[in-house]
């Protein structure tokens, strides 16, 4: 029987780490764990060039149980102290 990490690893996982919950996650999250496509990256600075009140990008994560969640993002017109 595989384990865990030899299933990821087949899947092309080369680097993963395992957390309690997504709020344990969440509470160590950095800029680095973020990554945004050169399109993505385009069509989000397209939307915020063209709004004379939105100034940035918030990311949302909603847990739907422990092990998974819904992200969604969301144009804001100001970023909360502390934001990435």
């Amino acid at each position: 029987m595989l384990t865990a990490a030899e299933i990821f690893y087949d899947n092309g996982f080369d680097s993963f780490c395992f957390t309690d919950s997504f709020e344990a996650l969440l509470s160590s999250t950095e800029a680095s764990y973020l990554s945004i496509t050169d399109a993505a990256q385009k069509k989000i600075k397209d939307h915020l060039q063209n709004s004379d009140s939105f100034t940035g990008v918030q990311i949302i994560v909603e847990p739907t149980s422990t092990l998974k969640a819904k992200y969604r993002i969301e144009l804001v017109e100001s970023t909360v102290a502390g934001s990435i």
